[in-house]
């Protein structure tokens, strides 16, 4: 046989990591999708933040407890969304990231719904704080595409998702300017119809592939390599003769660690700016005249900065 053909063969049959496969299979179709659906949940985070500009006003005229407290709504959010952000994180690691985007839109949808039908405003806010949880995980495809993309083009991919929030921002807004001022209008039907796109997103589940770097993770690198032959298929690809290489899996940091480790960051980097200002300081205040006259005739110091140090 021909060298070349010889090396290719040799080529083919090399273990790779999951990078160099996605670096094999390139941009298209399938970064595409993911890039869509990430998309639909950077646009539902959007609405359900904007209706909070609407909800105030609106649900004062139902709920006199409103007046003085539309700050309220606002918190319970934005507390659900920190609260959510510590646990779609672990969450989709022990379930998958799939499976957890799915049960973050359900959620979402769920508790979107239930905002509409809430009976007083002490339960609104309780309800919405559970949406806000819900938000943290329809973000996770956005992870898997940035998985399956070069530095490159997660670059050109983390700009353009911006728009997405765009989308939502003029969803929430062309249907307030419809819903609110109309005689058949209100705030309940307002919150129904600022569900309608998650439903879309939530409908996506069924095109989402499960991360082939969570699947090797957890050992199952059988299906973390139909989950690549798949993606290569979308873009024209053949990954024929390409197998996984082993991947020993580190032992991850208890909690305590994690939490003494940022602690001890925090401390050090405040140690180095209070233990580096007063000196520089006290150089400056402490410079001999002499040395000052010396640069100041070198043309290094104007007679203003020499006067005041001195």
């Amino acid at each position: 046989f021909p060298l070349s053909a010889m090396r290719s063969c040799e080529d083919a049959t090399v273990p790779k990591t999951i990078a160099e496969i996605y670096d094999a299979i390139g941009l298209g179709p399938f970064q595409w999708s993911l890039f869509a659906i990430a998309g639909l949940g950077y646009m539902a985070d959007a609405i359900e933040t904007g209706v909070i500009s609407f909800l105030g006003q609106e649900c004062a005229k139902d709920w006199p407890a409103v007046r003085g407290n539309e700050n309220l709504l606002s918190t319970s959010v934005f507390v659900g969304e920190l609260v959510g952000a510590f646990v779609w994180g672990p969450l989709s690691d022990k379930i998958g990231r799939k499976r957890a985007f799915l049960y973050s839109n359900v959620c979402l949808i769920t508790f979107g719904m239930l905002s509409a039908a809430a009976p007083d405003f002490y339960t609104f806010i309780v309800i919405r704080f559970f949406v806000g949880i819900s938000i943290g995980g329809i973000v996770v495809p956005y992870d898997m595409l940035m998985e399956s993309c070069n530095e490159r083009h997660a670059l050109n991919f983390t700009a353009a998702i911006q728009f997405w929030w765009t989308f939502g921002t003029l969803y929430v807004n062309s249907i307030a300017t419809v819903i609110l001022p109309a005689d058949w209008g209100h705030w309940r039907v307002f919150l129904i119809f600022s569900c309608l796109p998650l439903v879309l997103a939530a409908l996506s589940y069924f095109a989402l592939s499960e991360s082939p770097m969570w699947l090797q993770d957890v050992g199952r690198d059988e299906e973390a390599m139909q989950v690549l032959r798949l993606a290569a298929a979308r873009n024209g690809k053949d990954l024929d003769g390409v197998v996984l290489t082993e991947y020993a899996r580190e032992s991850e940091p208890s909690l305590r660690e994690v939490f003494f480790w940022a602690v001890q960051t925090h401390i050090d980097f405040l140690v180095i700016c209070v233990d580096a200002w007063p000196v520089r300081l006290l150089r400056r205040c402490t410079c001999d005249p002499r040395d000052l006259q010396h640069r100041r005739g070198r043309g290094e110091l104007r007679r203003g900065s020499v006067q005041s140090l001195r």
